[in-house]
């Protein structure tokens, strides 16, 4: 399978949305304007005859970086990212992949930052599981619990 031949699968199995409803949870998104999405992007970019006739506004290859946060971690490092990370994700989710967060983990640990990355049991997507550790591990980093004034680093 080709990376087209599998973008127009995926393409497929999408719903349509209706009308007046933003593509894409709005991220290409540009004033009032709807329902611009990537796909005509994603053709372009994977078209390997020549033949591709699709025209992509012009604004719209950027907009992937803006939202994938291993661009501002490997490709243009943003060195005033937080150097703190708490990452959770659910062994039954199925909404993200568990290899996204762990790479995502791996490469803010090469970096040198604070992560603190693990997988609930069992508990599905969105699950609120360990909020006590949660706030706890905000107190240590901002060092409210020893009293201390946190700051950044």
């Amino acid at each position: 399978m080709t990376i087209l031949s599998a973008l127009i699968y995926v393409h497929k199995c999408k719903t349509k949305e209706p009308e007046g409803r933003k593509a894409e949870h709005g991220e290409a998104q540009v004033g009032a304007l709807n329902a611009r999405n990537y796909d005509g992007y994603l053709v372009a970019k994977s078209d390997t005859t020549g033949l591709g006739t699709r025209r992509v506004a012009a604004d719209i290859p950027a907009k992937p970086n803006l939202m994938n946060p291993m661009y501002h971690l490997v490709e243009k490092v943003n060195d005033r990212r937080s150097r703190h990370w708490w990452i959770r994700l659910d062994t039954k989710d199925s909404d993200t992949s568990h290899v996204i967060s762990a790479n995502l983990a791996a490469r803010l640990d090469n970096l040198g930052d604070d992560v603190n990355h693990l997988y609930y049991r069992d508990q599905g997507h969105g699950a609120n599981t360990g909020p006590v550790d949660f706030i706890t591990w905000i107190a240590e980093v901002t060092g409210h619990d020893k009293g201390e004034k946190g700051k950044r680093n």
